[in-house]
């Protein structure tokens, strides 16, 4: 997947800016929200009566039923790449996603200039957090996105562009998905860093989703350091289970 994010510095070449917004785009499989979107969390409380069994099994078990549940999918993509001048570029699509042909993007109108990737369903489900990829604690309990959340501190024991560390908010009672804040376990060449900042929010078929998503990179080759970012939103979801 690849999205050339805009870029500060100088004598990269186009090249490079294309592997690091790969990096990016590629944890569309895996936005620093706009100002005023995003809840900062309260400190945190004892952790409660569940353990983090408790919440790792309802977790990962909310993650499997949306993933099975799903038979087709609708949603618009919104994406917006801050430029050095202090305006954006954009780009609206929709993603469509059918369990026998997986998803598929087409692509509305955009300014980008170049292909944006590609996605699947997990991308807008979330992560399993398994016992054989990631060592989990359980933190305690916060206010996060307006929810009640168990806050996990989660680090990848699986080391490669597919796993990240960082933090994962669950929330109180359903035990879904709701931010997720962290940086890719071991980023692709030329790229040194990748942070990524989720948020998940409920959908009338009662799964949460993707609904804000920006990943940062930086980018490193020889002596030349370039940061980039892009902010990704997904609307009006339509979708069809099984149930």
């Amino acid at each position: 997947m690849g999205v050339p994010l805009q870029t500060s510095g100088r004598g990269v070449g186009q090249r490079a800016c294309a592997l690091g917004a790969v990096a990016v785009v590629l944890l569309c499989a895996i936005c620093t929200p706009s100002a005023g979107q995003a809840a900062e969390p309260t400190a945190v409380d004892s952790i409660g009566t569940l353990s983090l069994d408790d919440v790792l099994d309802g977790y990962n078990a909310n993650i499997r039923v949306a993933m099975a549940a799903i038979e087709t999918l609708r949603v618009e993509q919104e994406m917006l790449e801050p430029t050095k001048e202090g305006g954006e570029k954009r780009a609206l699509a929709s993603l469509f996603y059918d369990r026998a042909e997986g998803m598929r993007r087409e692509e509305l109108s955009s300014d980008l200039g170049h292909p944006v990737g590609e996605y699947e369903l997990r991308s807008l489900v979330g992560p399993e957090l398994l016992s054989g990829e990631y060592e989990v604690l359980l933190a305690g309990v916060e206010d996060m996105e307006g929810r009640r959340c168990h806050r996990l501190s989660v680090t990848a024991t699986e080391r490669d562009v597919g796993h990240f560390d960082g933090t994962v908010w669950v929330e109180v009672g359903s035990l879904g998905l709701v931010r997720i804040i962290g940086e890719v376990a071991d980023p692709p060449f030329p790229v040194e860093r990748i942070k990524l900042d989720k948020a998940f929010e409920p959908v009338p078929e009662g799964f949460r989703l993707l609904r804000r998503h920006t990943g940062e990179a930086d980018i490193r080759l020889g002596f030349v350091r370039r940061h980039g970012m892009m902010h990704i939103f997904y609307t009006d979801y339509m979708i069809v289970t099984s149930r």
